[in-house]
């Protein structure tokens, strides 16, 4: 592996939907909010004092400002306190779709962009008598 190249094989939803609970840091949370909207609660660590970061909305059940109050807020977690987490008060400003077509509509725009015509991929039957 070259010096600063870190590639993983899994996505992070795919990683995140093995655990219960998922940590990421609030600054750089592509990974961790990929994990949410795979529908794992996710906590958010500000190492860096992002004071003004929209995310604050949530209020002291995402973001955490030092390790003890992550850690405190991971056992409130496993206590049962299902308000650790969740970020559904703004998940529909940061994704308002949610339907799992975000590369069909990337697809769409960028072939737009080129003028490139759509081609849509037909199903496959993997199994005989599936439609």
């Amino acid at each position: 592996m070259d010096r600063g190249a870190v590639v993983g094989r899994i996505f992070p939803a795919e990683a995140a939907l093995a655990s219960d609970l998922c940590v990421g840091k609030l600054s750089g949370s592509t990974a961790a909010f990929e994990a949410r909207l795979a529908g794992v609660p996710t906590l958010l660590i500000d190492t860096e004092g992002f004071a003004d970061h929209p995310l604050r909305a949530l209020g002291g059940r995402v973001v955490f400002d030092g390790w003890e109050a992550l850690r405190e807020a991971v056992a409130r977690y496993r206590a049962g306190d299902r308000s650790i987490g969740d970020w559904e008060a703004l998940l529909g400003e940061l994704e308002p779709f949610q339907d799992g077509r975000a590369a069909e509509r990337m697809r769409s725009h960028i072939a737009g962009i080129l003028g490139i015509p759509i081609v849509v991929p037909q199903p496959v039957a993997v199994m005989a008598g599936s439609p």
